[in-house]
């Protein structure tokens, strides 16, 4: 809101408070690039592995923020949706059910649950280059390992780790070498990532396999 100081003359145009806004505004939304992968990474950690209190919270401060953003950019995610409209069709049939369903609140949840399962991956495919979701999946995959190999959970003569059973555990191990593998044999990149998946696909594939 402009404000009119009692020494300019009347109708002097308004100070430079708006413009000055806007572009700061505007400045601040060029670190979307690295907020943007930093959010799924830790997207891909807090919701890859187990969490519990305070930590859970996370999960829904990402919801959050992958919401705004998605309204924020919705120059490029609005065209993500149309090219990806079959990620759609379950929450718009949880939602449809809700006319006949037994409990209406839990079939608006779970709709609303299968929206924001569209939402994160719709967003970060129009946000991020592949490469980026690759590493970020990757990172966040490595959380886990690391977690599971320093608490094994051994129950059944099975190897389960922090996620309980051991097809869960296999399930992650696998994404954490299906996307590390690429990174590693691609020569561009970066050095440091190159030895870390070096060093944890040859782990996912051991677990996996």
């Amino acid at each position: 809101m402009d404000t009119i100081s009692p020494t300019a003359p009347l109708g002097a145009p308004p100070g430079p408070s708006g413009p000055r806004r806007v572009s700061r505004a505007r400045s601040l939304l060029r670190f979307s690039g690295y907020t943007d992968q930093a959010a799924l990474l830790l997207w891909v950690v807090f919701t890859s592995s187990p969490t519990y209190g305070p930590a859970a919270l996370v999960r829904y401060a990402l919801v959050g923020y992958f919401m705004i953003c998605l309204v924020l950019f919705a120059g490029q995610t609005m065209k993500g949706f149309l090219r990806g409209w079959p990620t759609l069709i379950l929450p718009v049939l949880c939602f449809i059910s809700a006319i006949w369903a037994p409990s209406v609140s839990d079939a608006m949840r779970l709709g609303v649950f299968m929206f924001l399962t569209a939402v994160i991956p719709v967003y970060a495919a129009t946000r991020l280059s592949g490469k980026q979701i690759l590493t970020c999946y990757f990172l966040g995959e490595i959380y886990g390992a690391v977690l599971s190999v320093l608490h094994p959970n051994i129950a059944g003569g099975n190897w389960t780790g922090v996620f309980g059973q051991k097809n869960f555990l296999a399930g992650h191990m696998f994404i954490m070498y299906a996307t590390g593998l690429p990174l590693l044999l691609d020569p561009t990149t970066n050095k440091w990532l190159r030895l870390a998946a070096a060093a944890f696909v040859p782990l996912g594939a051991a677990i996996v396999f």
